[in-house]
């Protein structure tokens, strides 16, 4: 299980560091959001 989570938790920090380095403006909310959720499951 713990397994499957860090794949999905990697999956997730690549795409991000994907949308940064591709230069392409996203909404403000929705990055936030997102942020916000990957906090709280710390």
């Amino acid at each position: 299980m713990k397994i499957i989570i860090s794949i999905i938790f990697l999956f997730i920090v690549g795409f991000f560091t994907y949308i940064y380095t591709w230069d392409i403006p996203v909404p403000e909310k929705e990055v936030k959001k997102e942020i916000n959720i990957l906090d709280l499951k710390k």
